[in-house]
C-alpha cells in the first residue's frame, strides 16, 4: 500500500512539473491539466484587471491634464490683465518723470516753455498713448520726430513709437524703431527697454536666434536694470520651450 501511494505521488509530481507525458485516460494527468487550465484562467483575469486599472489611471491623468490646461488658460488671462495694468502704470510713471525732467518744474527759475515746444508736443503724443488712442499716438510721435530731430526727447519718441506698433502687433516696424534707439541712442534711458522689446518682437515673429541675441544683450549690458530680469525670464521660457 505504501509503495502504491508513493508511486501515485511520484506520478502526480512529475505531471505537475511537466517532466513526462501520460495517457489521456490517466486520472492524475487529467487532474493536473485541469489545475493548469484553472491557473491560466486566473492569470488572464489578473492581467485583465491590471489592464483595466491602467486604463482607469490613464483616464484620471487625462482629466488632470484637462484641469491643468483650464487653470493655465485662466492664469494666462489673469496675467494678460496684470500686464495691461502694469503697462498703464508704466506709461503714467514715464509721463510724470518726463514732466519733472523737462519742464514740470522750471529749471533755474526760468519760465515754462511756450506752447508748441518739443516738450509740449511730446506730452501731447504721450497723452494719446496713455489713453490707448494708438493710431493718433503713432501719428503724433511720427510728427514729433519729423518736427524735432534735435530734441533730447528723440530717443523716447522713437521708443514709444515702437511701443505703439508692438501693442498693435506690427512687430516688423516696431523692430526698426527699437533698433534706432539701441543703435543711435545707446546711452539713453530707453536703451535697455528697447533691447528688451527687440527680443520680444523677434520672439513673436519666431526669430529665435535674434530674440535670444537681443535678450542676452539686455542681461549683459544692463545687469542692474529691471529689464534684465524680464529678459532672463523670457530666455528661460525659451529654454523650456526648446527654442
Amino acid at each position: 500500500m505504501k509503495k502504491k501511494l508513493a508511486g501515485i505521488l511520484l506520478v502526480a509530481t512529475a505531471l505537475a512539473l511537466g517532466g513526462c507525458a501520460v495517457r489521456d485516460d490517466d486520472p492524475y494527468a487529467v487532474r493536473v491539466r485541469d489545475l493548469e487550465q484553472r491557473l491560466a484562467n486566473i492569470e488572464r483575469i489578473l492581467q485583465n484587471q491590471s489592464l483595466v486599472q491602467l486604463m482607469g489611471r490613464i483616464e484620471e491623468l487625462q482629466n488632470e491634464v484637462r484641469l491643468l490646461r483650464g487653470e493655465a488658460e485662466t492664469l494666462r488671462y489673469d496675467m494678460d490683465g496684470v500686464s495691461q495694468r502694469q503697462r498703464d502704470i508704466y506709461l503714467d510713471l514715464d509721463q510724470r518723470l518726463q514732466a519733472l525732467e523737462n519742464g514740470g518744474a522750471p529749471r533755474g527759475g526760468g519760465a515754462p516753455a511756450a506752447s508748441g515746444s518739443d516738450r509740449d508736443d511730446y506730452q501731447a503724443a504721450f497723452g494719446l498713448l496713455r489713453e490707448s488712442r494708438y493710431d493718433e499716438a503713432r501719428r503724433a510721435f511720427e510728427a514729433f520726430i519729423e518736427k524735432h530731430p534735435q530734441s533730447s526727447l528723440l530717443p523716447n519718441a522713437w521708443y514709444w513709437l515702437g511701443e505703439v506698433n508692438y501693442v498693435n502687433k506690427a512687430f516688423q516696424p516696431a523692430i526698426e524703431q527699437f533698433r534706432i534707439v539701441v543703435d543711435r541712442f545707446p546711452q539713453s534711458n530707453k536703451a535697455a527697454d528697447a533691447w528688451l522689446k527687440l527680443g520680444y518682437c523677434h520672439y513673436e515673429l519666431g526669430q529665435w536666434a535674434k530674440a535670444r541675441e537681443a535678450l542676452t544683450s539686455v542681461v549683459d549690458r544692463f545687469p542692474d536694470h529691471s529689464a534684465a530680469k524680464l529678459a532672463a525670464e523670457r530666455l528661460e521660457r525659451m529654454r523650456r520651450e526648446g527654442r
